[in-house]
């Protein structure tokens, strides 16, 4: 039994590691300047659904499908590296939201963010999805195999939480300080943006 959960929590901790749920939460904060802490929960509830998903279609057919479409691991990365690029640019240089004037009152027109770049690729992105494939690979029998998709739901349950969180106490930050970080986030999102995008190059070239 105390192999069985040091088996699971090191299955856990390198999913915890790869997937950052702190530094995910960080950057969904910055993401969501101008939003509501309702509007932020509905918009996370839906993104940790949609990763849920592609998570699971990671366990149950990943492998196959990438061997099937013939897309490369590092093909992932690139294309993870130039969605966070935007996002982070937008969060530097723009406007998160456009305001409308309908009938006296002021509508919120913003872009949906649930999907893309939430779900993928900064929730599971390309590092989720290849440590998920060798925790997977690396069971031996069908005990390992349960404790990776234990771990895999453990670490989406993680996920919910610190969202949880972050979109219900955030409506006591004062908006000064969530503007400050969303500029510090887009930074620090620029920067793991440019980092995907070399390693999915490097991995190209020949050894």
């Amino acid at each position: 039994m105390v192999e069985d959960i040091r088996y699971l929590l090191a299955l856990y901790s390198k999913l915890f590691v790869t997937c950052s749920p702190p530094i995910t939460v960080a950057l969904y904060l910055g993401m969501t300047q101008g939003y509501t802490a309702e509007e932020r929960w509905e918009t996370a509830r839906k993104g940790l659904r949609i990763a849920a998903g592609i998570l699971l279609a990671t366990l149950v057919c990943g492998s196959w499908i990438l061997e099937m479409v013939g897309v490369a691991m590092d093909g992932f990365r690139i294309a993870g590296g130039l969605i966070l690029c935007r996002i982070a640019w937008t969060m530097l240089y723009s406007n998160v939201e456009v305001v409308r004037e309908t009938g006296g009152e002021k509508k919120v027109k913003r872009e949906d963010i649930s999907v893309v770049p939430l779900a993928f690729p900064t929730i599971v992105g390309a590092g989720t999805i290849s440590s998920t494939l060798i925790c997977k690979a690396g069971a031996t029998n069908g005990k390992e195999l349960f404790y990776v998709w234990l771990a895999a739901g453990l670490i989406m349950l993680t996920f919910y939480l610190f969202f949880y969180l972050i979109c219900f106490f955030s409506r006591w930050f004062k908006p000064a300080f969530v503007s400050i970080f969303a500029k510090l986030s887009g930074l620090l999102l620029l920067a793991m943006s440019v980092q995907l995008v070399v390693c999915g190059v490097m991995g190209f070239l020949p050894k």
